[in-house]
């Protein structure tokens, strides 16, 4: 019991106390301070555009454009256009069945998805005739295997009848002389 009392009073109870209010109360002033709140970066050096941003003030949300990153500027998007129309009119006479007449993509890719499925018929077929094949192997060496023991086993067999025969023999003359 000595010894309880003794780390009691050891701990100094009230400097522990003492340090976590202080740390309670900083704390609480730099979570309650003023000077925590957000606020508007000022311009520099008299620079219209906060903190000296690379890309002009268009008017636009937070002072940039409103056209989406993603989105191509319409002269733009014309000049691609028809760059893409001069391509397809130059590659017409080789191409042309296929812009005349829209049905011609789909029976080529109906021709590919036939070609394709007979490929996959033919390979299916010879994946299993090999499989028929290994299977009539295995079906040979397994009776071929079985054949082997049968007669190893009965000339074993007969090695045992003659062997204990001859015992009997034996064991016979033994007994008669």
């Amino acid at each position: 019991m000595n010894k309880i009392a003794s780390f009691v009073k050891a701990l100094r109870l009230k400097q522990i106390t003492i340090a976590l209010l202080a740390g309670v109360v900083l704390l609480l002033n730099t979570a309650c301070s003023g000077s925590a709140q957000a606020k508007m970066p000022t311009a520099v050096d008299n620079d219209p555009h906060p903190v000296n941003q690379n890309q002009p003030y268009t008017g636009g949300m937070n002072n940039y454009d409103d056209t989406p990153p993603g989105q191509i500027p319409s002269e733009k998007a014309k000049s691609l256009i028809d760059n893409a129309q001069r391509n397809i009119n130059a590659d017409e006479p080789r191409n042309a069945k296929l812009y005349k007449n829209p049905g011609y993509a789909a029976e080529r890719t109906a021709d590919e998805l036939g070609d394709t499925l007979k490929e996959r018929a033919k390979n299916a077929q010879e994946s299993a005739k090999g499989i028929v094949d290994r299977g009539t192997t295995n079906l040979k060496d397994n009776v071929r295997d079985a054949v082997d023991d049968a007669t190893y086993k009965s000339k074993q067999a007969a090695k045992d009848l003659t062997n204990k025969a001859q015992d009997t023999v034996d064991a016979a003359k033994d007994a008669i002389d």
